[in-house]
């Protein structure tokens, strides 16, 4: 806008879209969060379930499970009573197979098919 209508335009709309910025950050955040829609859209609660974090030690690794979930590469494994998360290490794993821990990181562990 500053060839066509000069210094002063180009300035005044420069200032317009600025302040457009901080009104639209003003409703996004103060108005829109106590809006019907706005409730939808913003978190406004906590998790309360537990994390999926590996909650098995350095043990596992070298037992052998079954699959609860087909691996497709993830999937869930059951290790005598616990439902871990798993990764296959060898490809897509049928539901009901017997599976070999071959390692474990903090979120799941990795198998692979006997």
């Amino acid at each position: 806008s500053y060839t066509e209508f000069g210094a002063f335009i180009a300035f005044f709309a420069t200032i317009v879209a600025i302040a457009s910025v901080f009104l639209a950050l003003f409703f996004e955040f103060k108005i829109l969060p106590r809006t019907p829609m706005g409730k939808q859209l913003f978190m406004s609660g906590t998790i309360k379930d537990s994390t999926t974090y590996v909650k098995a030690g350095d043990d596992v690794v070298g037992q052998i499970g079954r699959t609860v979930t087909a691996l497709g590469p993830t999937g869930f494994v059951l290790l005598g009573s616990r439902k871990l998360e798993a990764a296959s290490k060898s490809g897509f794993i049928e539901k009901n197979e017997e599976v070999r821990v071959t390692g474990k990181d903090n979120f799941r562990i990795t198998v692979s098919k006997l």
